[in-house]
């Protein structure tokens, strides 16, 4: 949400992420490790990262930033969650958000070969209108086909690396996606395992 809230605040910094994120590019990592450190430098509690790092030289930044400018009091843990491509690709696609209420919602199904992952619709209890929601679904302008498959592509470039990285400092953790919203609670508790 770092980016996207930069991204609203219509700065030149948000004007040029946006640029990229709509191209399917990732934003450098100058860019995002500036926004993490500014937003860490402000978190007086516990924090997850989303998404991030998404290279070798941000996870490395992190880890330094963490031990020297965090003076190295924060335990943390990395949480690698892997969905197979086929299903990330078809969940992408049917991200959906209402222009009524702002809403994220999901049309897609994928409830075959172990996967229980069903559509996340509309539901009037759910929604952030005060009004009632006259639902409106558009997909997000950065996922499109082509854009979805260049960050898959730019992800299994980067991600050996970021793994060996975390692997080597003991705090990796993998987590497999089976249910999607379903698997909150499993993921959380190993979030918060020491």
């Amino acid at each position: 949400d770092l980016l996207r809230s930069e991204i609203k605040r219509n700065s030149d910094l948000g004007n040029a992420i946006k640029q990229t994120i709509n191209s399917g590019g990732l934003v450098s990592d100058s860019m995002t490790n500036q926004l993490v450190r500014e937003n860490l430098s402000t978190t007086s509690d516990s924090f997850i990262l989303d998404g991030y790092p998404r290279s070798i030289n941000q996870a490395q930044y992190l880890t330094d930033l963490i031990s020297r400018e965090l003076g190295g009091a924060v335990d943390f843990k990395v949480v690698h969650i892997t969905l197979r491509e086929d299903v990330i690709i078809r969940k992408l696609l049917g991200r959906r958000i209402c222009a009524t209420c702002g809403g994220n919602f999901n049309i897609e199904d994928v409830l075959e070969d172990g996967f229980d992952m069903p559509a996340i619709l509309v539901d009037p209890k759910r929604c952030k209108s005060t009004s009632p929601c006259n639902p409106v679904l558009l997909p997000r302008d950065d996922d499109t086909k082509e854009a979805i498959e260049q960050r898959l592509s730019d992800y299994r470039n980067n991600i050996g690396p970021i793994l060996d990285h975390f692997q080597s400092q003991g705090v990796l953790s993998e987590f497999k996606v089976k249910k999607g919203v379903k698997d909150t609670d499993a993921l959380l508790k190993l979030m918060l395992s020491t």
